[in-house]
């Protein structure tokens, strides 16, 4: 998880300074991860955090096509969207555990 935050932080801030080919190579290792993490909770068995990640790694999909055609307004309002996915299968699958993060099934 630590790689997506900063591969997040890095694709938040190449949007923000126009850097659209940048940002497109950030969004494309995430559409990478997140067929990673889908495949973990397919193995899991878990449907609802799978849609999560699909729809995440679309999201980014998106965001790298955007952002590599110059459309860097557009691409940052999509990856705004996609990060609500990230927030909402965080409330659904994980859960603080005296100061740790664990996941729920």
């Amino acid at each position: 998880m630590e790689t997506i935050s900063q591969t997040v932080g890095s694709l938040a801030l190449n949007l923000q300074v126009q850097a659209g080919e940048a940002a497109a190579s950030e969004a494309k290792k995430l559409q990478k991860i997140f067929d990673q993490v889908y495949t973990f909770f397919q193995k899991k068995n878990v449907s609802t955090a799978m849609k999560f990640a699909r729809d995440t790694q679309s999201g980014f999909q998106e965001v790298a096509q955007l952002a590599s055609t110059g459309k860097l307004v557009e691409a940052l309002a999509k990856f705004h969207a996609t990060r609500a996915n990230c927030t909402d299968c965080h409330k659904a699958h994980r859960e603080n555990v005296e100061g740790n993060w664990k996941m729920k099934y």
